[in-house]
């Protein structure tokens, strides 16, 4: 025990467990700051049941740190910085994209045929350049902002064709009013 008085104690212990763990505990609450066997960073939450409530890793080989809130449960994580287990809450989130899709408006864009976009449909069961279910589910997630070009695109792509079906509904309107029309 470091210090201790009616307001709480600093206490330091180790174990195979935990690691060299500095806690800082009241009648409140406990929070531990570990260091693992594996070389990972903690901080507990729980003086009964020290489960990590964030972890933070360095890898010297590949010079990269990382801070995992929880215990993530979910599959590879490649090379991401932050994992959360449990979801994120956050007022605005900044995501960094490629090229953004303004390209669909440019004269030479190839939009597919309604005949086209009907056959990749009915073959495919999904959009065009949207991830399918299956491979959602392989890659594990998606990456939000990849998502969120795609999807631009293909609301781009919409009113493309929102706009053709526009223009054949105004010819043949003209075409209906015109044989409409009673010679005198």
């Amino acid at each position: 025990m470091v210090r201790g008085s009616t307001y709480g104690d600093i206490i330091t212990r180790s174990n195979e467990i935990e690691g060299a763990t500095l806690w800082a505990r009241n009648y409140s609450a406990a929070w531990g700051l570990s260091i693992s066997p594996d070389g990972k960073g903690h901080i507990l939450g729980d003086w009964n049941n020290p489960i990590p409530a964030m972890t933070f890793t360095y890898d010297h080989v590949s010079v990269s740190s990382r801070l995992v809130i929880g215990e993530p449960e979910f599959g590879p994580v490649g090379l991401y910085k932050l994992y959360v287990d449990g979801g994120v809450a956050c007022r605005d989130v900044l995501v960094k994209t490629g090229p953004f899709p303004d390209y669909v408006f440019k004269p030479n864009y190839s939009l597919l045929s309604f005949d086209g976009f009907r056959a990749f449909l009915k073959e495919h069961s999904h959009l065009p350049g949207i991830p399918s279910a299956a491979e959602v589910e392989e890659k594990g997630g998606i990456e939000l902002g990849d998502l969120q070009v795609k999807m631009l695109r293909v609301v781009e792509e919409q009113a493309l064709y929102i706009l053709q079906l526009e223009e054949r509904l105004a010819r043949l309107e003209h075409l209906v009013s015109e044989s409409n029309e009673v010679p005198r």
